[in-house]
């Protein structure tokens, strides 16, 4: 059950568009840093590729209302439209998780 006090974890995992090169895509999400700098409430990313070509974007925030808020921001600002234009929508699942714990730093 998620702890809405709790930070969240926002694990969102798709597939690349035929014809979308790596590095372009890469770049394009490189870009999208400002947007969530711009949140108080954004913790942490990660950005990965498997073997089989599957992406996840790991972003880590304060609670779950303000994953929400800020998935709000990215979806509807046109600085992060490159990125997300690159992306299948029929390939996306999200989903947000309570941090339960973290290692490292």
């Amino acid at each position: 059950m998620q702890d809405q006090a709790k930070p969240v974890a926002e694990i969102v995992t798709f597939r690349l568009l035929a014809g979308v090169d790596q590095a372009s895509f890469l770049e394009a999400a490189r870009k999208t840093d400002a947007l969530f700098a711009q949140s108080t409430s954004y913790l942490s990313r990660y950005l990965s590729c498997d073997a089989a070509g599957t992406w996840t974007d790991h972003v880590e925030w304060t609670s779950a209302s303000e994953a929400e808020a800020g998935g709000k921001l990215i979806m509807s600002d046109p600085a992060a439209q490159p990125f997300l234009a690159a992306i299948d929508p029929a390939s996306i699942i999200m989903r947000h998780a309570s941090l339960c714990w973290k290692s490292g730093n």
